[in-house]
């Protein structure tokens, strides 16, 4: 393993080690699911409580789940993919999306992806077979159809508890946001919309060798049904470049002064390696989307500046002959700094790091009449609560959040037929 490979990689694992220290709780209802090996048709079945394993003829996959304790009948259901290396709980500490859930009243499940390793262990690194990245395939189990799994999972959670069946959404960061580019594409007959974040469609890889060592199962993105697509990614992006492996060093740019130029180059130069990989970029990503959804692309799209730090566009005219049958496309780019350099986050209102002496100030005029030793209570409050505390992985920004993605999803329905049902204020006539 050569040297860029081997910082890739610490750099990768440190930021799953950061991730797994967060201390921001979690519910873990966590639920073995046994699927068949043989039968296509038979349900998933939960095992008992107490019991991890299924028999020989099953795989064991699992999930957490997350019902709101007031929940109504006809919830909705929103599957939340996690990254490459992480797992289920980890990645409901990093997304917080129960919060939102318990707000709106829908239902978040949490899939966990498939390991080579012992599950058992806690750094056990599970994917997911999204494509071009990173299918972990073993000689026992040469596919992993982690499509068919999801369907498994969707198909469980509406026997189990009262689901809105046309109210099934997808969204997923990194590894899970490239599956949750493929559930889009192979599940448009269930899924009424998909939010990737930092992982853009990935059909294939063409690296000469994955960095992880795992293989690429190639597919074409060829949907029954036009799935709405609202893409989230950081243009400090490091891990999954916005450009593409091309973009390294206009990422790292904007983190470093002019004079540190040749060693921006040199970084740049080490991480493309060290990735080895042909990433697509995100406007790739978005021009396929947008023939897939039959709207105009290019320039046809509406922008928006939603906060200091991020701005939107939507295409959404679709094509001629296609007013019946579209779907718009989203893209928001973020361009808040991030405060752990990698800019491969999840995104979410913590402090952005630019407005860290202000805030501090800010705290300290509040704190003028107080004592000494009060003044210092509010700043470890502060530090503790605001920095400290906020999860490892958000990118810091504003109102592209949580809410902003369920806000996108309730926009759409998809009807037992394949009709994709749209309201709110994406309005193809008005754009």
């Amino acid at each position: 393993m050569n040297f860029s490979r081997s910082y890739f990689m610490i750099l990768a694992a440190l930021a799953v080690k950061l991730l797994q220290c967060s201390t921001v709780s979690a519910s873990d209802n966590r639920t073995y699911l046994c699927i068949s090996k043989v039968d296509d048709v038979q349900p998933a079945n939960s095992l008992p409580e107490g019991k991890s394993e299924c028999d020989l003829t099953h795989y064991t996959r699992s999930v957490l789940i997350h019902v709101p304790d007031n929940i109504k009948e006809g919830s909705p259901l929103v599957m939340n993919l996690h990254a490459l290396g992480a797992n289920a709980e980890m990645h409901q500490k990093l997304t917080n999306f129960d919060e939102i859930a318990d707000e709106k009243r829908f239902i978040v499940v949490y899939p966990e992806g498939y390991t080579k390793q012992d599950p058992s262990r806690n750094e056990a690194m599970y994917s997911w077979n999204a494509g071009g990245c990173c299918s972990p395939n073993t000689p026992e189990n040469p596919k992993i159809d982690d499509v068919f799994f999801l369907r498994k999972v969707v198909e469980y959670m509406k026997s189990k508890y009262s689901i809105d069946e046309e109210r099934v959404y997808v969204t997923g960061m990194s590894n899970g946001g490239f599956m949750t580019n493929r559930v889009a594409c192979e599940m448009s007959d269930i899924i009424a919309a998909a939010a990737p974040v930092a992982g853009p469609l990935m059909e294939d890889y063409k690296g000469d060798k994955h960095p992880f060592g795992w293989n690429a199962d190639p597919f074409k993105c060829k949907p029954k049904n036009r799935v709405p697509i609202l893409h989230i990614h950081s243009s400090k992006d490091l891990v999954v470049p916005f450009e593409g492996v091309e973009g390294i060093d206009e990422a790292l740019k904007p983190s470093f002064p002019d004079f540190a130029s040749p060693f921006i180059d040199s970084l740049s130069s080490a991480l493309a390696l060290a990735v080895d990989t042909d990433f697509p970029s995100v406007h790739e990503s978005m021009k396929k989307w947008c023939k897939i959804n039959k709207v105009k692309g290019g320039n046809s799209f509406v922008s928006e500046k939603v906060d200091r730090s991020t701005v939107c566009k939507t295409w959404a005219k679709p094509e001629k002959k296609s007013k019946d049958n579209f779907a718009p496309v989203k893209l928001c780019v973020i361009d808040s700094p991030h405060p752990f350099g990698s800019g491969h986050c999840w995104p979410g209102k913590h402090l952005d790091w630019a407005d860290l002496p202000r805030e501090i100030l800010a705290k300290l005029a509040r704190s003028f009449f107080l004592s000494i030793k009060d003044k210092f209570k509010l700043l470890e409050e502060f530090f503790s609560d605001d920095i400290i505390g906020n999860p490892v992985g958000q990118c810091w920004n504003d109102k592209v959040n949580n809410e902003y993605i369920w806000d996108f999803f309730i926009q759409f329905r998809r009807k037992a037929d394949g009709k994709l049902i749209i309201a709110g204020d994406i309005n193809s006539e008005e754009l």
